[in-house]
């Protein structure tokens, strides 16, 4: 009686084990999932050279790359405020305008820069510009390319940092 009540419990412990590996698996797959899916939406809607480009394919689909990770801003960002434990962390979302006032904000912003990029002395520093810092750096010193576009620009730098 008593080894089939030890080899009961042992029993029980081993899939309470197992449950709680399949669990951490999952969570750890969801995790990597959309992390993958935010960074491919920055990609898709976050490239200035792309917008410059004046790329009709790449705005077409920045909309929807857009809404990706506008709801994900919206939804969860961590801060660890310095100095604290991990278990001291912060979680709250970013305040964003609705999305189609992010896209408009996109769409401005990309025809300011496909306008300059025609236009020296744009032309001239942007042409075979390996990364967007170049042209970053005219997006938010110029008035022209980031009065229109505030919001947008703030998501742009929230994931700036979040990448660097």
């Amino acid at each position: 009686e008593i080894k089939r009540t030890i080899a009961h419990g042992l029993g029980g412990v081993a899939d309470a084990a197992a449950l709680i590996a399949q669990n951490f698996e999952s969570r750890r797959n969801a995790v990597q999932g959309g992390v993958s899916k935010v960074i491919v939406a920055m990609t898709g809607c976050l490239d200035l050279r792309q917008m410059a480009a004046a790329n009709v394919g790449y705005l077409a689909n920045a909309e929807r790359h857009l809404r990706i990770l506008a709801d994900w801003a919206r939804r969860e960002t961590t801060v660890l405020h310095i100095g604290a434990s991990t278990h001291e962390q912060l979680r709250f979302g970013l305040t964003l305008p609705p999305h189609d006032s992010l896209y408009s904000e996109l769409c401005a912003l990309a025809d300011a820069l496909a306008t300059a990029s025609k236009q020296m002395p744009h032309k001239q520093r942007w042409e075979g510009a390996w990364s967007s810092s170049v042209l970053m750096a005219d997006v938010f010193k110029l008035p022209k390319f980031f009065e229109r576009c505030p919001n947008f620009l703030f998501l742009y730098q929230h994931c700036a940092l979040k990448g660097a």
